[in-house]
């Protein structure tokens, strides 16, 4: 008899782990439902139980972190994305957002550290080269910075127009219609190159020449759709000309491509609101 009570006891306690195991999965996927509609807030519930539930369980913790994130909850989302790297350090994007959070805290050595992981894991992660590009533009190594720069726009076939080329320019504005001669030049040429376009809208841009960079820029997605940043530039002319409801839309092609581009998801929430609410 007691073997037999015993044995009930195992086979319980074992349905209660399956039972629990079910019911992180389900936290877990009604987070992601939340997270994909980008209410952040409720995600973080759904991962925070999932994680609750079962405390190992990698992707919760990633997730979570990436709603805290997203809720500029920093040092919450560093503890959840250092807990993802201690379960699985093979993962790129586990190092790449711990890196992010490190960046939105000023400390850059520890997201340089996390960035190189990154990219050992993933060679071609072009959102880590950017980033390294950014925080070496930021600490004023502008060598380094064109060489991330340059290593994004090589990892990625639609990345020709990083920060690289706005960086490069500025240091060099004595050159502006030299520059901007060789463009045109280029164009004539080779009429039908959407890059040579793109460059050339960034160049007139920083010159000041908004209403020509604006015609650069939607003569470039004209010749391909594809080339998703040209969306982001002429987004931000759009938004400085007052143009809400075209930018919008614009940015939100953009995000589609760069869906980890903290800056522009803000910036569309933003925009939303102002359309919504017809605030302009």
């Amino acid at each position: 008899m007691k073997k037999t009570f015993n044995f009930i006891l195992i086979f319980l306690f074992f349905c209660t782990l399956n039972v629990n195991s079910q019911t992180a999965s389900e936290a877990f996927e009604a987070g992601l439902i939340e997270f994909e509609k980008e209410k952040f807030d409720k995600a973080w519930d759904h991962f925070d139980k999932a994680v609750q539930l079962r405390s190992k369980f990698e992707k919760a913790h990633y997730f979570r972190g990436r709603c805290a994130l997203e809720l500029e909850s920093y040092n919450a989302a560093l503890d959840d994305f250092h807990i993802a790297t201690n379960i699985n350090s093979y993962d790129a994007e586990n190092h790449y957002y711990k890196a992010r959070c490190e960046w939105h805290l000023e400390r850059y050595g520890n997201a340089i550290k996390d960035l190189e992981q990154a990219i050992v894991y993933n060679p071609n992660h072009f959102e880590a080269y950017q980033t390294m590009g950014l925080i070496y533009q930021k600490l004023k190594m502008f060598e380094k910075a064109k060489e991330y720069y340059d290593k994004a726009i090589a990892s990625h076939p639609n990345f020709h127009a990083s920060a690289f080329n706005k960086s490069k320019v500025k240091e060099s504005m004595s050159d502006y219609t030299s520059a901007l001669h060789e463009y045109n030049h280029s164009i004539t040429h080779d009429p039908n190159d959407p890059v040579l376009y793109m460059n050339r809208g960034i160049l007139k841009e920083i010159g000041g020449d908004m209403v020509s960079a604006l015609d650069d820029f939607t003569k470039s997605i004209t010749l391909d759709p594809g080339l998703k940043i040209c969306y982001y530039y002429r987004g931000q002319i759009l938004y400085h000309r007052k143009q809400y409801k075209e930018a919008l839309l614009d940015l939100q092609v953009y995000l589609k491509s760069f869906p980890s581009d903290y800056e522009i998801k803000t910036e569309i929430q933003m925009l939303r609101k102002m359309v919504n609410t017809n605030q302009f």
